[in-house]
C-alpha cells in the first residue's frame, strides 16, 4: 500500500459513522494481537487544552531521555502528523504500511466491526508504536472520554484538562455532566490526574476515579504556579507536591497554558513514579518544556517584510474564544488595524464566539474552510451583522462574507495592511486549510511552514454519530459589526 492508497483507504472509512462503545476498536485491536498493550501509556481527555498537555508531556519525557510516541487529533494539513514518534511524523511509506495492517485486520472482522475513520488511525497508532517499541506513547482523546477509541488503551494514567461546554449533544448539558464522560477513563489500579477545575467538577472527577478504583490527584488544587505572562510564552517556577522547579520558560503564549503545563509535569512525575526512573531532573525537565511546540494555538508566523503580522489559533469553542480574547486584552493594541480572519464548524456556538472575539478587532471576514461541516460565511455575516446596517454607510463594510478562502485571505492581507495584524481562528479546518495556502503563497501575508505547497489538506472524519446540516441564508456581502 502506498501513501496515496492509505489516504484513500481512510477516506473510505468515514461511510462508518462511530457506534457507541469501544467494541469495534478493541475487535479491531485484537486482531491486530494487542499491539496498545505493549508500551506504557498516557490519555488526555478534557475540553481545550488537551493537545497542548500531550505535546508538553512528550517533549519532557523525551528531553529526560525516552523514545515517545504520540497520538493528536484533528491534523492541521496531513493526517500524518497524528502519529508522531521520538519527534517526528511517521515516513509516508511507514505510515501506510501500518494502516495496510490495520485493513487487513479489518478485512477478517464482520460487518458489524468494521472501524470508523478515527477508530482506524488510532489502530495504526497502536501498531506504529508498538513495533517502535516506544518507551512511552502518549493519546489525546478525540471526544469524550468514555466512548472515545483511544480509551481502549486502557491507560493507567489519564489526565483531564480544564473542562467547559463543547459537543453537549454528545457528552450532556452541564460541565458536570460533561466530567463524568471524560472522567471515565479512569482505570482500575490507575491514576487520574485532573487540572485546574471549578469545585463541582472536582467532585466529579474525584467519583469517577473512586468508583473506577482509581488514585485522584487534584492538581489544580496542589500545585502553585508563579508565571510572568508574555506576548510568546510564559516564564517562572511551579511547585508541585514532590519538587520544585524554577527557571522555566513555556514558549506557548496564554496564560491557560501554564494550567497545562501544571497538569503535564505532574503527570510527568506519576509516569516515573508508575513505570520507574526516579524523580525528574529538574535540568532535563526545564529542557524539555523549553522545547515544547504546539502549531496553530496562539502561533505567530514569523514576520516579514511588508506583510502584516498573522496571529493563528484554533480558538474552536466558546471557552477557546474566551481564552482568545484574554491573550489578545492582555497584549493591548500595539498595531492597527487589527483583522479577523473566522470560521467555525456548524456545531460551534458561532454567536457567543463572536462575542468574545469582535471587540478586540477593527473588523471581520468570515470565510469557509474545505469541510462538509464548516457553517456558511454568509451565515456567520448574518449573525454578526444586523440587516439593516449591511454595506454599511461608510463605505467599506466593518464586516464581510467571503467563501473562497485565498480571496479572504488576500481581503484580510489588504484590510490589514503592512502595519496591521491579521488574527486567523473559530476551527482547526480553517486552519489546516490556512496554511496549506501560506505553504504555496499569498501575496501580502508571510509565507508558513506548514503544509504542502499547492496540496490541500487531508479530508477529517466526520463528527461521530452524524451531525446535522444547516442550510445558509442568502443576503449581503458586508455590514457594520455589531456593537
Amino acid at each position: 500500500m502506498t501513501f496515496e492508497e492509505a489516504r484513500v483507504y481512510l477516506r473510505t472509512r468515514q461511510g462508518f459513522h462511530v457506534k457507541v462503545g469501544t467494541r469495534n476498536i478493541r475487535a479491531v485491536a485484537a486482531a491486530l494481537g494487542r499491539p496498545e498493550r505493549r508500551f506504557p501509556r498516557v490519555i488526555v481527555a478534557g475540553t481545550n487544552g488537551k493537545g497542548s498537555t500531550v505535546a508538553i508531556v512528550e517533549s519532557v519525557l523525551a528531553a529526560l531521555g525516552l523514545r515517545v510516541g504520540r497520538f493528536t487529533s484533528p491534523h492541521l494539513v496531513s493526517v500524518r502528523e497524528r502519529i508522531r514518534i521520538g519527534g517526528r511524523e511517521l515516513a509516508p511509506e511507514v505510515f501506510a504500511g501500518h494502516v495496510a495492517a490495520v485493513a487487513r485486520a479489518a478485512a477478517s472482522l464482520p460487518a458489524e466491526h468494521q472501524p470508523s475513520f478515527f477508530e482506524t488511525i488510532t489502530a495504526t497508532a497502536f501498531t506504529a508504536f508498538a513495533e517502535a517499541r516506544v518507551d512511552a506513547a502518549v493519546f489525546e482523546v478525540g471526544m469524550g472520554g468514555r466512548w472515545d477509541a483511544t480509551t481502549a488503551t486502557d491507560s493507567p494514567l489519564g489526565l483531564v484538562t480544564r473542562i467547559a461546554l463543547d459537543h453537549q449533544r454528545y457528552l450532556g448539558p452541564t460541565v458536570e455532566a460533561i466530567a463524568a464522560e471524560k472522567g471515565a477513563v479512569a482505570r482500575p489500579g490507575g491514576e487520574l490526574l485532573a487540572g485546574v477545575q471549578v469545585p463541582s467538577v472536582v467532585e466529579v472527577l474525584r467519583e469517577s476515579a473512586r468508583s473506577a478504583g482509581a488514585r485522584f490527584f487534584d492538581v489544580g488544587g496542589e500545585c502553585e504556579a508563579r508565571f510572568a505572562i508574555g506576548r510568546s510564552g510564559s516564564g517562572g517556577r511551579l511547585d508541585t507536591p514532590e519538587a520544585g522547579y524554577d527557571d522555566l520558560w513555556l514558549p506557548l503564549p496564554g496564560s491557560h497554558q501554564v494550567e497545562n503545563l501544571t497538569l503535564a509535569v505532574r503527570a510527568v512525575e506519576r509516569f516515573a513514579a508508575r513505570f520507574g526512573g526516579g524523580p525528574p531532573d529538574p535540568a532535563r525537565l526545564r529542557e524539555g518544556v523549553a522545547s515544547v511546540r504546539w502549531p496553530g494555538r496562539l502561533e505567530w508566523l514569523r514576520e516579514a517584510p511588508g506583510c502584516p503580522r498573522v496571529l493563528l489559533d484554533a480558538a474552536h469553542n466558546a471557552s477557546g474564544a474566551d481564552r482568545l480574547a484574554a491573550y489578545l486584552a492582555g497584549l493591548g493594541r500595539e498595531r492597527r488595524p487589527r483583522v479577523l480572519l473566522f470560521g467555525v464548524t456548524r456545531d460551534k456556538p458561532a454567536e457567543q464566539m463572536l462575542a468574545s472575539l469582535l471587540p478586540h478587532f477593527d473588523g471581520v471576514v468570515f470565510a469557509e474552510a474545505a469541510s462538509r461541516r464548516a457553517r456558511s460565511s454568509a451565515e456567520l455575516l448574518a449573525l454578526a451583522v444586523p440587516p439593516a446596517s449591511r454595506n454599511g454607510e461608510h463605505g467599506e463594510a466593518a464586516a464581510e462574507a467571503e467563501p473562497d478562502l485565498r480571496a479572504a485571505l488576500r481581503r484580510v492581507a489588504e484590510r490589514a495592511g503592512t502595519r496591521g495584524e491579521i488574527v486567523i481562528a473559530g476551527s482547526i479546518y480553517l486552519l489546516g486549510d490556512v496554511l496549506a495556502r501560506l505553504a504555496a503563497g499569498v501575496p501580502g501575508l508571510p509565507r508558513a511552514s506548514q503544509g504542502r505547497p499547492g496540496h490541500p489538506p487531508d479530508e477529517a472524519e466526520p463528527m461521530p454519530l452524524g451531525a446535522g446540516t444547516a442550510a445558509a441564508p442568502t443576503g449581503g456581502a458586508g455590514g457594520r459589526l455589531r456593537p
